[in-house]
């Protein structure tokens, strides 16, 4: 977000994108491989993906372009409409949620990723490598034979090789397979170099981009993975915590703050800057608790539906 020394390293941060799908790969195997039944997979997936969006958006967009700007009434609903649909991004070019709208394209793809990644354990790399190649091919037609439908939506279609990567790491997760001590001190060396390498122009949709930004994610999920491991068992494991706290209102988390950010750079207030690192950080703090009252909100009322129509007792994970 800034693009001044001393902190020219965060416009790396467009790289926290693959490093979020890589992990949504990764965290859907879990889930999957135990219970693969395909129609409850999507149906827990969408609830958990709209309701944040319903109780998010829809008082939001009546605040932003009712209240705010003052819509008419037709002109408020259809734009509530594109908004809560989080369909807008593919058939109106509206990227201001564009992640919610790629994360459910890849929710429905993945059980066709783990029939084909996982139908034997042998040479799960090497599938997982293909359909990451297959991913770019198709990125390379889109951009030539439709370039007009592509350059509004490469954002998204250049990032399916991060999930992609991902559902195939599941697996290793999954098992708890073990690696040298030499994998997180090479992984740290690759990040640095990736990184470094990426710092003078990390945004981009070229092959070459995604495969830096691919690659410094991955290596920095190893790392902090092995720093981790290291401070479960001391007195700082309190890290451990927090971050699964985070991780549980991740999506809200990321609604919220584009909503902030929507309402204080193009409103009256002009209180964020795109490039300020003070005001992106202070508008993250103010959406932490916000989130977190959604969260508890969304956690309510996706137990209630599952309970209504569903039959199914809540876990307490996201209470």
């Amino acid at each position: 977000y800034v693009w001044q020394p001393p902190f020219t390293f965060l416009k790396s941060g467009t790289t926290g994108v693959e490093l979020f799908l890589l992990l949504s790969g990764i965290s859907l195997y879990f889930s999957f491989s135990r219970d693969q039944r395909v129609l409850r997979f999507y149906r827990k997936r969408i609830i958990r993906l709209y309701v944040p969006v319903l109780t998010i958006l829809t008082p939001g967009t009546f605040l932003f372009y009712h209240v705010y700007r003052h819509y008419s009434g037709a002109a408020f609903l259809h734009i509530l409409d594109n908004k809560v649909s989080v369909l807008s991004f593919w058939h109106h070019y509206d990227t201001s949620i564009w992640f919610v709208s790629m994360i459910l394209a890849a929710y429905l793809l993945y059980p066709l990723y783990y029939r084909f990644i996982f139908f034997k354990e042998d040479g799960i790399p090497v599938r997982t490598a293909f359909l990451c190649i297959l991913a770019f091919v198709i990125n390379w037609h889109l951009k030539y034979l439709l370039p007009d439908f592509y350059k509004y939506r490469a954002v998204a279609f250049c990032r399916f090789p991060a999930f992609i990567t991902g559902c195939g790491a599941g697996y290793y997760v999954f098992h708890r397979r073990k690696v040298s001590f030499l994998v997180p001190i090479v992984s740290f060396v690759v990040f640095s170099a990736a990184l470094i390498r990426l710092l003078p122009s990390p945004i981009g949709y070229d092959v070459s981009k995604v495969l830096l930004r691919l690659v410094t994610a991955a290596s920095l999920i190893i790392v902090l993975s092995a720093v981790f491991d290291l401070v479960e068992h001391t007195p700082v494991r309190f890290i451990n915590r927090f971050l699964g706290w985070l991780g549980s209102m991740t999506l809200e988390i990321y609604i919220v703050h584009i909503f902030l950010i929507q309402v204080y750079s193009k409103g009256v207030f002009s209180l964020y800057r795109e490039g300020s690192l003070i005001r992106y950080l202070i508008l993250i703090l103010v959406s932490l608790p916000v989130s977190r009252l959604f969260s508890r909100l969304n956690w309510w009322l996706i137990s209630y539906i599952n309970r209504l129509f569903f039959k199914e007792v809540p876990s307490h994970a996201g209470k």
